[in-house]
């Protein structure tokens, strides 16, 4: 009598997700929400966001996740120059990951450096200064230079 044998092979369907990016025109102190959904694969599974290639930091009380079955929330309350970066969704089940990276760019909010710039004009009135430079930096720290007369 010749042995039968039975082989019972599961594939589970890796995940998929739809492509996201930022808006272009984002500003410090905007609000960001953004949607990493997975259209499809096995579930159960996980997704994670990370950010230039490492996790998200856990000290930055304005970063939220809200992670359900197949989709995760990123939101931000309030933005600023250091948020922006490489933001990646990984989706990862049984079956094998999948990712997907947009580009979040933050530009600067003019209206701080306009209030600062006539909170210094009117110093320059009132303490007879005469000269006063501000500049923009990276960081989003203001230099202020006063040469007084």
């Amino acid at each position: 009598m010749a042995d039968i044998f039975f082989y019972f092979f599961s594939f589970s369907e890796p995940p998929r997700i739809a492509a996201f990016q930022f808006h272009e025109e984002l500003v410090a102190g905007n609000r960001l929400q953004s949607l990493c959904s997975v259209v499809s694969g096995e579930t159960p599974m996980t997704i994670v966001w990370r950010k230039d290639g490492a996790a998200l930091p856990r000290n930055d009380p304005r970063i939220q996740v809200q992670t359900h079955e197949a989709y995760s929330m990123l939101l931000i309350s309030e933005l600023a120059a250091h948020h922006a970066g490489r933001y990646t969704c990984v989706a990862s089940n049984d079956a094998a990951s999948a990712n997907y990276s947009a580009d979040l760019v933050v530009k600067g909010n003019h209206q701080h450096y306009l209030f600062i710039y006539r909170a210094l004009l009117i110093w320059k009135a009132v303490f007879s200064i005469s000269q006063i430079f501000c500049c923009r930096c990276e960081s989003e720290q203001i230099m202020i230079q006063l040469n007084l007369s």
